[in-house]
């Protein structure tokens, strides 16, 4: 993919989102991670469309890379925010 079409995607991403249009969001995350891994933003929003699909596991393998790989705070915040979903569904 081009840059272009990459922040396209990315956008069309954010924007299913906020439509909670969560498994197309996740579906364009998914590609952009394919595409262009690691990359902190992709991440960070492919992980926030996985927890509000409850695919827990999933999502928390995204924020330990977002930390390890780019010492993201974001990453422990994600993790905390899961394992509180998790708590309340026992």
């Amino acid at each position: 993919m081009f840059k272009d079409d990459l922040r396209a995607k990315f956008n069309r991403g954010k924007a299913l989102f906020k439509r909670r249009r969560f498994e197309e969001a996740c579906r364009c995350f998914e590609e952009l991670d394919s595409a262009t891994p690691n990359m902190p933003e992709i991440l960070y929003a492919y992980a926030r469309c996985l927890i509000y699909l409850k695919r827990y596991e999933e999502a928390g393998r995204l924020a330990n890379r977002l930390q390890t790989m780019h010492s993201d705070p974001r990453g422990p915040m994600l993790n905390h925010r899961i394992a509180e979903l998790q708590a309340r569904e026992e």
